[in-house]
């Protein structure tokens, strides 16, 4: 009677332990098919993100390029331009030097018209329209910022102050108003990275940092290089002397469609998919704010 006791109590032991053995696996699965769940829906973001901004790129493609087509014919014209105004400069001397009637008609559409005083500005005329038009197709190409191509691009060595220039270049003095720029970037830091990508990246930190500085304020941009880990890295920071970050923002600051813009607002790259693709390029970006101190995104890049 003691013997079946026991065996009832030993059966009894093992179906508990089972019981708890299955628990633990279910618990288990459940916790690796809520990660598979939370990956999954990450990645669909980023896929939403992405095809956002590549729509975007293509119509930014299309604008500048129809605005080039004018610039560049402007551009190219206007040697040709300065070339027939110094020759009819110099026709003109001559006709005025040879006397006899023309010098006469000559020197009276001097006396109603300060023709004299016109063609000596004409140098700085067009001195002044052809920076200004270089200025504005460096403006039209800067919109490749947002283009995308379907081929993949290639790894490039990159000179990051060179780069981050013309990614200043292209956003509006409107758009920075106030605020004082400073950028302490070496010419000797380069990187082998994707190019147009991380360019994505600088125009979303810095938009991100005029906005919050509303159009007054400092930003800083500066490098260093450190070694990281045993690897020599470059460090490029973005720091702003704004309202800064709380803890509970930072927390959710690199998660997919999360902003603190009004709709509408922004360039549309989220901090998420910057930091994928400052990872693509072997780097990594990371944030330190404190409320009432500013705020400074660092990428760390391969050096």
């Amino acid at each position: 009677m003691r013997a079946q006791q026991t065996q009832s109590d030993e059966r009894v032991e093992l179906l508990k332990k089972r019981e708890r053995d299955l628990l633990h696996s279910f618990e288990k699965r459940s916790q690796e098919l809520q990660s598979i769940s939370d990956q999954l829906a990450k990645a669909m973001a980023l896929s939403e993100e992405t095809e956002k901004l590549s729509s975007l790129g293509r119509m930014a493609a299309g604008v500048a390029h129809e605005i080039n087509n004018p610039l560049n014919f402007l551009i190219n014209i206007i040697p040709d331009l300065r070339k027939d105004m110094d020759a009819l400069a110099t026709i003109r001397n001559m006709s005025i030097e040879g006397g006899g009637e023309l010098a006469k008609k000559i020197n009276t559409l001097d006396q109603s018209s300060d023709l004299p005083a016109h063609l000596g500005e004409m140098e700085f005329v067009f001195d002044r329209m052809g920076k200004a038009l270089e200025k504005s197709s460096k403006i039209a190409n800067s919109l490749k910022v947002f283009s995308r191509s379907g081929e993949e691009e290639r790894l490039s060595l990159v000179t990051l102050k060179d780069l981050i220039q013309e990614t200043l270049d292209f956003i509006p003095p409107k758009v920075k108003g106030q605020t004082q720029i400073k950028l302490e970037v070496s010419e000797n830091f380069k990187c082998n990275i994707y190019r147009d990508e991380i360019e994505q990246v600088f125009v979303n930190l810095i938009i991100n940092a005029l906005d919050v500085l509303e159009q007054k304020g400092k930003l800083r941009i500066w490098a260093e290089d450190k070694v990281v880990e045993k690897e020599k890295k470059i460090l490029l920071h973005f720091q702003d002397d704004g309202s800064g970050i709380s803890e509970e923002i930072k927390k959710q600051i690199f998660t997919p469609f999360f902003t603190t813009k009004p709709k509408g607002r922004g360039t549309g790259l989220g901090l998420s998919i910057a930091l994928e693709l400052v990872r693509k390029s072997g780097g990594d970006l990371t944030l330190k704010s404190q409320v009432g101190e500013g705020s400074t995104f660092t990428i760390t890049l391969p050096s």
